[in-house]
């Protein structure tokens, strides 16, 4: 019996100081632990990946937009049909080839004529950027006048019956811009003579 000894029982007062000496040791761990770590991050400073050594990203400066001169009204005998699918409605889409330009701002202006099955017309006066695909209207026509649209923003150009003929010049005529008489490249795309 000798070579067993009984401990002394602990009781709460030991058991609170170890487990509080214990604690103690454990932050004062995790501080070395961050100290020693700080200067290997100092030296990324926030940059953990190593980014800082690619070059920063910087919006592209957007092209000044050019003033906008309204077209004269559109000739009726010389629009040039689109064909645009609208289901079951009845739409018919024409654009006035004389009203064509391409400004150094890279924009497509023109006149679009949109005639409902109802004999409903609209004139607008109206532009298109092809690297955003968003349209911008510049003015609305009746009676053989335009009267400018007061704030326009640019919108972007949905996949809806409403959109449907811009989506069609978007990609199949007007864009890409062409880069030397592009009206005039655009006019021959849209009558066919490409």
């Amino acid at each position: 019996m000798d070579l067993i000894r009984c401990a002394k029982p602990l009781n709460c007062a030991d058991l609170t100081r170890r487990c509080s000496k214990l604690n103690v040791f454990r932050v004062f761990l995790v501080v070395l632990a961050g100290a020693a770590a700080g200067p290997v991050m100092g030296a990324y400073g926030d940059d953990v990946y190593g980014e800082s050594a690619l070059p920063a990203f910087e919006e592209p400066e957007p092209t000044p937009v050019q003033p906008v001169a309204l077209p004269s009204w559109p000739s009726v005998d010389a629009l040039l049909p689109i064909d645009v699918e609208h289901g079951d409605n009845s739409v018919g889409v024409w654009i006035d080839p004389a009203s064509i330009s391409v400004g150094g701002d890279h924009i497509v202006r023109y006149t679009v004529v949109i005639r409902a099955g109802t004999g409903v017309e609209n004139v607008v006066y109206e532009g298109l950027r092809c690297d955003s695909r968003k349209y911008q209207r510049y003015a609305y026509g009746s009676d053989g006048t335009f009267r400018p649209v007061s704030s326009s923003d640019w919108k972007f150009i949905r996949k809806t019956a409403r959109d449907r003929y811009r989506a069609i010049l978007l990609d199949d005529y007007f864009c890409p811009v062409p880069k030397h008489d592009g009206a005039e490249k655009i006019r021959k795309r849209l009558s066919g003579r490409r």
